[in-house]
């Protein structure tokens, strides 16, 4: 099957390209032909709140033809895409922002449209999510989701065509993990105590000052533990709850406050013991998928995208609201850590790209 990806590759940073780079390796790997379709510009700089847009530990060779806000270089990367002849395009989407720009592209590809759908509201939202996200997913024939709360946006928004809920795979190409105490030497971590983890762009939704609060009721029972919180912030939501910890807490929190680029998130995976995601709301998440290739237990919020793989897999506990302390301090207990870390590397073996791959091409048939 000839198949056109489109959307953020290397050297872009951050999950969605990761999951393009990725996906378009295993389709490759079963003798598709691909082409890989990227942005000159993905974000205009007054739109983007982070320091930089690109990864410099990842490199790539799609192809940078769409301009997010210059609608000739829309038409010109569909009609590249044609000439390529392809029996679908896939474009990956999260952001109504770009929504003008995929619409643009699939417009002029010539070729029927599977949309690979991450999010299909923003996790802010605004007035123009719903009015921008139809203008692309009018343009789709049917559209693959990694999650049931993805499906039923979709669904709310109108949209007609075939819909396939499917799954996050894992990310397996982070390499090994590091011997832990080697981890937490490069990283300059304690050699003895339970390190928890939250790693990740800091954006209130996520909650990781959830994760702070708690920290200082762990801290009552394990005054070993050390809360590392890896990642850029887009807000000040962590501001406030570092204030509320006292002064001898927050000594045991590390802010490493710079973005981690892929060549880096192995020795933070490799050093903890918990990955900790309070989100308050939550679709799905990279950060999961790559605990399981870590064998890494979580502890997860009851957001329906965090809760359903943790439960399913059994690599992570639930935490209700205000219970995180006691959820963190029970996933931490020998036994029940052991088990939650065979249930990551469980959902390791089962959410593999071979399998999502099947569902992609098994729907790119009906479109």
């Amino acid at each position: 099957m000839r198949i056109a990806l489109v959307g953020p590759f290397a050297p872009f940073r951050g999950g969605i390209a990761q999951f393009n780079d990725r996906l378009r390796d295993e389709l490759l790997k079963r003798n598709h032909e691909v082409q890989a379709v990227t942005f000159s510009r993905q974000y205009p700089g007054v739109l983007f709140p982070g320091s930089t847009q690109y990864d410099p530990s990842r490199s790539g060779d799609a192809r940078p033809l769409v301009d997010s806000v210059n609608p000739v270089s829309w038409w010109r990367a569909g009609r590249a895409i044609r000439s390529g002849k392809p029996d679908v395009v896939i474009p990956a989407y999260w952001t109504p922002h770009l929504a003008p720009a995929l619409a643009g592209v699939l417009a002029s590809a010539g070729a029927p449209a599977l949309g690979l759908i991450h999010n299909a509201r923003p996790h802010g939202g605004s007035v123009l999510s719903n009015p921008l996200g139809k203008l692309f997913i009018n343009r789709l024939n049917g559209a693959v989701t990694l999650s049931d709360s993805v499906s039923g946006d979709l669904k709310d928004m109108g949209f007609k065509g075939v819909v396939e809920t499917a799954f996050h795979p894992v990310y397996d190409h982070f390499g090994e993990p590091l011997a832990p105490e080697d981890a937490r030497k490069q990283l300059g971590l304690p050699a003895a105590g339970p390190v928890l983890l939250c790693l990740g762009l800091v954006r209130r939704y996520k909650g990781f000052d959830r994760a702070v609060d708690a920290f200082g009721e762990v801290l009552a029972e394990r005054p070993d533990a050390t809360l590392v919180i890896a990642g850029e912030a887009y807000d000040d939501s962590l501001d406030a709850a570092m204030k509320r910890l006292s002064p001898e807490a927050r000594k045991r929190v590390v802010r490493s406050p710079e973005y981690v680029p892929d060549a880096q998130v192995p020795l933070y995976y490799s050093a903890a013991d918990l990955l900790l995601l309070p989100y308050r709301t939550a679709t799905q998440s990279g950060a999961l998928a790559a605990a399981a290739h870590f064998g890494l237990p979580v502890v997860v919020s009851e957001a329906p995208g965090l809760a359903a793989p943790a439960r399913e897999y059994g690599m992570g506990l639930v935490s209700r609201d205000g219970a995180l302390a006691g959820t963190i301090l029970e996933a931490l207990k020998p036994e029940r850590a052991a088990a939650l870390s065979e249930g990551s590397r469980s959902m390791a073996r089962k959410a593999s790209w071979s399998r999502f791959a099947e569902v992609l091409e098994t729907l790119a048939q009906r479109c």
